[in-house]
Formats: structure tokens, C-alpha cells, sequence
């Protein structure tokens, strides 16, 4: 079973204080190697698609974070697991993980 940790951390949290929700982004702390080794390749143009615990599908548009802007498709679920990790900003929370197929 693959797993990831993710975070919000403070300075996501500072820069956003003007309300820009675009910028949010969470912080992947860990992953396991096969989601860890298709990240290294993820870029906007490159996305690779994960869906956590079974349910909530995000795209990863970047080496180290889901950012907000990435997840178009996916802003009400991005969102929410937002707020839930900046509820407790740096502490990191484990999700099982799987690589996904692309969403349609």
C-alpha cells in the first residue's frame, strides 16, 4: 500500500493571508517510492493524477507540493483537504495513495 504525507506549512499560510486562494498549495513530506519516483517527474504540463484514501482525486503539477492551481477539476476536494491540514500547519498527515488514471 502506497502512502503519502502531506502538510500545510506556516509560510503557505502567511502568504496567503491577502486571500489569493490560488497560490495554496500542500507540502508532500513523504511518499512512498513508486509515488515518490512519479513525482520526480510531475510538472503542469506533466501531471500526475493520485487519488487519496480511495476517494479524493487530485492532480500533482509539481515535484513537492499539490498546488490549488494544478486542481481545477478538483478545487472543492483540494480545498477541503486544505483547510483540514492547515488546521494543524506543519504537522503531517498520512493518506494511502494511489497513482491514478487521468481525470476526466
Amino acid at each position: 500500500m502506497n502512502t503519502i504525507l502531506l502538510t500545510v506549512t506556516k509560510s503557505v499560510i502567511n502568504h496567503l493571508a491577502s486571500g489569493d486562494f490560488s497560490q495554496r498549495q500542500v507540502a508532500i513530506r513523504h511518499a512512498s517510492d513508486q509515488l515518490r519516483s512519479a513525482f520526480a517527474t510531475a510538472r503542469k504540463d506533466r501531471p500526475i493524477h493520485i487519488c487519496l484514501g480511495g476517494y479524493v482525486n487530485l492532480v500533482v503539477g509539481d515535484t513537492g507540493a499539490i498546488w490549488r492551481s494544478h486542481n481545477a477539476r478538483n478545487e472543492p476536494a483540494f480545498d477541503l483537504i486544505y483547510e483540514l491540514l492547515a488546521l494543524k500547519p506543519e504537522k503531517p498527515m498520512q493518506f494511502t495513495c494511489e497513482l491514478a488514471e487521468r481525470q476526466t
